[in-house]
């Protein structure tokens, strides 16, 4: 699994991350799957994550 980021946002102690990430199918293949994850951190920590991507293409038949 690799992980590119696309574009970040920022607002308070909210981040979201807009990134394209790389599987590896169980055929060998590779398959790029866009991805939003939404951070909410409180001082130093990370409260609350939420990822959110259609992982349908990694398991699809070949």
């Amino acid at each position: 699994m690799k992980h590119r980021l696309i574009r970040l946002w920022e607002i308070g102690d909210e981040s979201i991350f807009e990134a394209v990430v790389t599987y590896g199918r169980a055929d060998g293949a590779a398959v790029d799957i866009p991805a939003v994850t939404a951070y909410t951190r409180s001082g130093d920590s990370i409260v609350s994550c939420r990822i959110y991507c259609d992982m349908t293409p990694v398991f699809a038949p070949a």
